[in-house]
């Protein structure tokens, strides 16, 4: 079965190269040697930095294309690669974080789905350990169907990569449908043409804090973007969430 981003992973890094984040969660995260897990880590855009600081960490995804990338990447530093639906978290290591970038949560539709998410991180959560969480702010989404088009740089080849993106509310989700075409600079015609959609939640501030209580866990703060400026309902980017277990 094809999952998101499988099409388009050896493209990923290209497009998504930015490391704020990973500067937030350092705000965060005990001092290493410790043990971390990364949720969807996708191809070790986050865990890679996070191996080179001295953490040990573990990073699951359900694409293999994705890890196949990540991969690639521990020549230097060691982190743990697992191909795992974070539906069922077959994981028996304590963690003292738990990350969770990237809007990576809203693919987790149903509230059922997060809540028994959230009761599988608890058990694995160490004693004082946090979870962190990183939404886009749903306060700030349009309802209503949108597209946009961005261009990026396929550095590996040197090739121009176009990307056509189509989002669509409703029912508390957003349909989103992505075509990625590569060209070779100046050419007309695409070398290659990748299918990428996603199924995504939109999940309030509200809807969550009630799922981590229900789940055991509570929310210590709450931000708007990566420089920690507060969450605002309709100028944050983001909604990014540091929660303790109770």
């Amino acid at each position: 079965m094809k999952r998101p981003y499988d099409e388009i992973a050896h493209l990923y890094d290209s497009e998504f190269s930015s490391q704020e984040d990973v500067y937030f969660y350092l705000n965060y995260l005990p001092p290493p040697p410790c043990y971390l897990l990364e949720i969807g880590c996708g191809t070790g855009r986050v865990a890679l930095p996070l191996a080179q600081k001295g953490y040990k960490v573990v990073g699951i995804d359900i694409s293999l294309p994705m890890l196949k990338q990540a991969k690639k990447k521990r020549k230097s530093f060691s982190f743990y690669l697992v191909c795992m639906d974070m539906r069922r978290l077959g994981l028996k290591q304590k963690f003292a974080s738990i990350l969770m970038p990237f809007g990576v949560l809203h693919f987790l539709i149903s509230a059922e789905e997060r809540i028994l998410f959230f009761q599988q991180l608890h058990s694995l959560i160490e004693p004082m350990g946090k979870i962190l969480i990183d939404l886009f702010n749903p306060y700030r989404l349009i309802p209503n169907e949108k597209s946009f088009q961005k261009e990026f740089v396929y550095t590996r080849a040197g090739t121009l990569v176009t990307k056509q993106s189509k989002e669509t509310y409703t029912n508390n989700k957003i349909i989103v449908e992505q075509i990625y075409q590569e060209y070779e600079y100046g050419a007309s015609i695409p070398l290659h043409t990748y299918h990428n959609q996603l199924t995504l939640a939109i999940i309030k501030p509200q809807t969550l804090e009630k799922e981590l209580l229900q789940a055991g866990f509570w929310i210590e703060e709450m931000f708007g973007d990566y420089a920690q400026n507060p969450f605002s309902l309709y100028t944050s980017p983001r909604l990014l969430v540091v929660a303790s277990a109770l």
